[in-house]
């Protein structure tokens, strides 16, 4: 499904013209891609250097870096060929490190990171295996296939990123003191909705927002600002969930108890 240079080597210039001219001499583009190559490296470099900041710029960088790389594969220049995929394996480590939950911890991890570890990882051996395979064209064209892919997953889970970190700022918007939220990068809103919450002690049953994010629970109820106050902030990996009722009751009663060290109580939809 890819064309390379090779496949204009023979081409028509035309109709009715010498079959044996060439239309883009390999050689040339070869020179052309050997003269500028370190620019498309040092396009992605800064990108990189800038990632955790602006993941935004990341994305629009992935496809200079998949044509930079494809363009080296098949055009036989191995040692372009490997500036790009020690790039190609920043970025895979950059996705794999952006869920850390500290994030000046997470770029002190990139910086100290081995930049030649990659090299014992079994995508590259599978890529050099491909690149270096000069038995057929059937081999390059597996190897684009799979930068090609790497970037479109990569693209993917960078897209899904921010969709989260949208959400994030939206909903931060409407809690008081919400900036607050945006401080742990590892967080995203999963749920928001009304429930009523019954006291265990009093019994008396008040309507609160419930804000649910990946790694807290928040009641609050709404400001004469249009804001929602946040009454208590319940960490979830000390919270438990039981259902109240239980068989076909549950059907008509939707209900379950909240227990938490801080509060507990049950809640009705």
């Amino acid at each position: 499904p890819f064309l390379t240079i090779d496949d204009y080597e023979n081409a028509l210039n035309g109709e009715g013209e010498d079959s044996s001219v060439s239309i883009i001499p390999r050689e040339l583009v070869r020179s052309a891609v050997g003269a500028t190559w370190h620019h498309f490296h040092g396009i992605v470099n800064s990108t990189l250097e800038t990632a955790h900041l602006d993941s935004k710029g990341l994305e629009s960088c992935l496809d200079v870096l998949k044509y930079a790389l494809c363009s080296t594969i098949c055009l036989d220049m191995p040692m372009e060929r490997a500036a790009f995929v020690t790039q190609l394996a920043r970025v895979k480590f950059f996705k794999e490190t952006r869920g850390m939950e500290d994030e000046d911890e997470a770029r002190k991890h990139r910086l100290q990171h081995d930049h030649q570890a990659h090299r014992q990882e079994e995508w590259y051996k599978k890529l050099e295996s491909y690149c270096l395979d000069d038995s057929s064209d059937e081999s390059k064209d597996a190897a684009v296939q799979m930068v090609y892919d790497m970037i479109r997953d990569t693209h993917a889970s960078l897209q899904i990123d921010s969709k989260l970190r949208r959400d994030m700022k939206r909903v931060a918007k409407r809690i008081r003191k919400g900036e607050l939220l945006l401080n742990d990068p590892s967080r995203s809103f999963v749920k928001e909705g009304d429930l009523v919450k019954r006291a265990n002690t009093s019994g008396r049953s008040v309507k609160y927002r419930f804000f649910l994010f990946s790694d807290v629970l928040f009641y609050t109820h709404k400001s004469s600002a249009g804001d929602y106050k946040i009454h208590e902030e319940l960490p979830l990996h000390m919270l438990k969930i039981t259902d109240k009722f239980t068989g076909a009751a549950r059907k008509t009663n939707r209900a379950f108890l909240i227990r938490h060290p801080r509060k507990s109580f049950m809640v009705f939809a």
